[in-house]
């Protein structure tokens, strides 16, 4: 049976009009600042076990530390991606946050071996942004501007951004604790 060309391009452009509809957004567990978003676990041609983790970090905060004990066999990180190996001491391993987050406040970790569950994650040094209000009433915010490529190299740019700004204004600010 031959249809009219007219009746071929609508049903046409109905199916191109529909799209499956997005996936769920992902919500932390209440009261954690990280969890995994997806994984992907997968054997290269020579048989060796590859994984792949992004993880959500809330709130976002520039230098902040995850350390992730990992589970499985064989698991060693072999990229970083959102943030710096710091270390890798067995199954835990240690990131410090980049200045800028990726895609949905993510971080990427890769490597090899055969996970067996998620992992664990405890957090550190991660604050809201508004955090300061409760203990300086001018609201400062410490932001970053560098780059991966400059943190590299020892350099970043950074500033203090005031919501409330009074004349004479007086702000102290801490030195960053080593550690």
């Amino acid at each position: 049976m031959r249809r009219p060309p007219a009746l071929l391009a609508v049903l046409l452009a109905a199916a191109r009009g529909r799209h499956p509809p997005p996936p769920p957004a992902f919500q932390l567990e209440p009261g954690a600042c990280a969890g995994v978003k997806t994984r992907e676990v997968w054997t290269d041609r020579t048989g060796t076990a590859h994984w792949n983790y992004r993880i959500k970090v809330v709130p976002w905060t520039a230098f902040g530390r995850l350390t992730l004990q990992l589970h499985g066999n064989g698991m060693a990180v072999e990229a970083v991606y959102g943030g710096a190996l710091d270390q890798a001491v067995g199954a835990a391993t240690v990131v410090i946050l980049d200045p800028q987050p990726g895609g949905d406040s993510t971080l990427q970790l890769q490597g090899s071996g055969e996970p067996y569950t998620d992992p664990d994650i405890v957090c550190d040094g991660l604050q809201a942004p508004n955090a300061s209000l409760a203990t300086c009433p001018l609201g400062g915010r410490f932001v970053v501007q560098s780059d991966a490529e400059e943190l590299q190299s020892g350099r970043f740019r950074a500033y203090v951004q005031m919501e409330t700004w009074c004349a004479p204004p007086l702000a102290t600010l801490p030195r960053a604790h080593d550690g």
